[in-house]
This record gives C-alpha cells, sequence and structure tokens, in this order.
C-alpha cells in the first residue's frame, strides 16, 4: 500500500501483497478481462480485502495509452480506499524509520530490512530456546541412565526446535509478511511438523521405558507387541497432522476422510489372517505356554524356542533343522512344555 499523503504526497513502495495474495492462473487472459464477473468490460476483480471495516474490492480499469493501446492498470475507486487500507496494513512507525535507515533492495520478495528484523529475530528465539533446553538437558544428565540420556536427547532435540518456532512465529507478524507467507503462517506449516516430530519422538521415548521396565521384570518378551503398536500410531499422528495441515490451507478434507475409510475396510479385509496371527500373539505373550529358550513338543516338532514373533513361533529342532508355525496356530494347539519342572 502506497503511505497517502497530502499535496505532492510521501512516496512509499506499494504493499498489496502483504494484505492479497494473487493467483495469476486465475486472472483473466482475455484483453477485456473476466466477461462473466459482471463488471464492465473496462474493469476487472483482481481480488478483495478484508478489513475490520469493510471489504475493499482490488479493481483494475482498462484505459488507453498514449500510443492508443489499451493496458490495465489500478481503478481509481480502489486508489480512493489506500488511506483505509493503510491504517490497517501501511508500514508502522518503527518499520519506516528503519526502511530509511537500509538500502532499498529486495530479496525473494522481502525488504533488506525485513531480513534484517527477521534474522535478529531467529537469533533472539534460538537462543532462548537454546538456553531453556539446555538449563533442562544438563538437569537430566546429572544421573547415568539410558532413560535419562534419552530424555535429555528429547528436549535438546525436538522439543528445543518446537520451542523455537513457537518463539519466533509471533515475531514474524512485526515483519509485516506478505499474504502469502501469512496463509503459510496461517496454515501452521513448520508449527505442524514441529509438532509432529515431538509428539513421535515423546512416544518413542514412552516405548523405550516401556520396554525397559519390562526387560528388568523378566517381561521383555511383551516388547514384541509393543513395537507395531508404536509404528502403528507414529503412523497415526503423521495422518493427522497431514489432515490438519490441508484443512488449514482450506482443502474439504471430508472426502479423503471418507476414502481412508474405504481403504482402511479393504486393508481390513486383505489382512484377516495377519490379524489372528497378531492375535495368536497376544495371547502366547500373555498366557506364557512357552519362553524363548525352552524345549517344547507341538504338532510331532521337538524343538528349542528360538523367536516368538508376531505372525509366528520359530522353533530350532533337535536333529538342527528350523521350523516356523504361526501364533494363531500355536493359540489353539496342545504344548508340551520340556522346559518347565
Amino acid at each position: 500500500i502506497k503511505e497517502p499523503g497530502t499535496g505532492t504526497g510521501t512516496k512509499a513502495d506499494s504493499r498489496f501483497d502483504r494484505a492479497l495474495w494473487i493467483d495469476l492462473n486465475e486472472i483473466s487472459d482475455h484483453p477485456k478481462g473476466d466477461l462473466q464477473d459482471g463488471l464492465p468490460t473496462y474493469r476487472d476483480l483482481l481480488g478483495r480485502i478484508e478489513t475490520p471495516k469493510k471489504t475493499v474490492d482490488i479493481l483494475l480499469q482498462r484505459i488507453p495509452r498514449q500510443d492508443g493501446v489499451f493496458i490495465w492498470k489500478i481503478s481509481n475507486r480502489t486508489v480512493a480506499e489506500i488511506p483505509h487500507l493503510y491504517k490497517y496494513f501501511g508500514f508502522r512507525k518503527f518499520e519506516e524509520w528503519l526502511s530509511k535507515q537500509i538500502p532499498d533492495y529486495t530479496v525473494l520478495g522481502w525488504k533488506l530490512w525485513q531480513w534484517v528484523i527477521f534474522l535478529v529475530l531467529f537469533g533472539l528465539a534460538y537462543a532462548g530456546a537454546f538456553l531453556l533446553t539446555l538449563f533442562v538437558g544438563l538437569l537430566l544428565q546429572k544421573k547415568d541412565s539410558v532413560i535419562r540420556l534419552q530424555a535429555s536427547r528429547l528436549v535438546t532435540g525436538p522439543l528445543r526446535i518446537l520451542l523455537w518456532l513457537l518463539l519466533i512465529y509471533p515475531g514474524i507478524h512485526y515483519i509485516g509478511p506478505s499474504a502469502s507467507v501469512r496463509a503459510i503462517m496461517h496454515a501452521g506449516t513448520l508449527v505442524i511438523i514441529g509438532l509432529t516430530w515431538t509428539t513421535i519422538a515423546i512416544g518413542n521415548f514412552t516405548f523405550n521405558v516401556w520396554a525397559e521396565r519390562l526387560r528388568k521384570r523378566g517381561q521383555e518378551s511383551i516388547t514384541i507387541l509393543l513395537r507395531p503398536v508404536k509404528k502403528i500410531l507414529n503412523i497415526f499422528v503423521i495422518v493427522m497432522a497431514v489432515l490438519l495441515w490441508l484443512d488449514n490451507i482450506g482443502f474439504n478434507i471430508s472426502t479423503l476422510l471418507a476414502g481412508l475409510g474405504v481403504g482402511g475396510l479393504a486393508i481390513a479385509l486383505a489382512s484377516q489372517d495377519t490379524l489372528k496371527n497378531f492375535i495368536g500373539s497376544i495371547i502366547i505373550l500373555l498366557d506364557k505356554p512357552y519362553k524363548i529358550g525352552q524345549r517344547i513338543v507341538v504338532k510331532g516338532h521337538d524343538g528349542i524356542v528360538e523367536e516368538i514373533g508376531l505372525r509366528s513361533t520359530r522353533l530350532r529342532l533337535l536333529n538342527g533343522n528350523q521350523t516356523t508355525i504361526p501364533n494363531e496356530e500355536m493359540a489353539r494347539l496342545d504344548i508340551e512344555n520340556i522346559g518347565r519342572r
């Protein structure tokens, strides 16, 4: 927006991009503009800018050049709205002062002074996040344990990045970003990525804590069930994050959710045997008819249990051969446990 002035006026940069995101593909390439918009042929609607008081139409007007060729320019009707728009989208006093102190260059759509503010905010936000998480990380590392070390890595890794993003986001609004940048910020793209990474990291940390406790109790085999649950939860978190992001940028996710429901049903029908074996694994691990390292006899096979997987149990027979039996069968069969007295 150009700052309105009196008399000859005070010149300032045009900043329509702070309020209006223009998609060039949606602008008519017809010499007379969009003939279906209900406007006169000499006018075309470029977009609309919402303000707290009213909606301002940004109009183009077709006028003849000195050589008689018709060109499109911002209409007088829109120019008359500049004082109103400047109240909400014009530069603040500090921005105006800083823009006069720094050379007037534009890099990737931002003025040089905007990049200066951004880099300062970038550094301050990261320094704040770094110091806070460093202090917590050092406290967690005081006791030498695997769990505390993993917790320290969680704090100084994804939590640090998430905190940095949360600190820098409010400051970017003071730079006066373009409408396209504000759309990305409104969608929460970086924050959603940070939250997703942090949530998955917290889930993995929780899994490791639980697995360590089970190991100390001698129930390490139960962690076999936890691994697929962890993967499923991670996939669920990622899918929900993508859906949230799509919803934020304006996509209608209802159709997508319906498609996911149909796809989930098809996958469930196609994986019935896998589900049966998984349920069999749960029964075996909870009932504990045998453990890894014990000698059992089942279906005429006599051998040592080498592995209890999610799909099957693997035996090393006395003759040295190996056999694998689906867990769905193992949960139904009579098992003679020779290794248990």
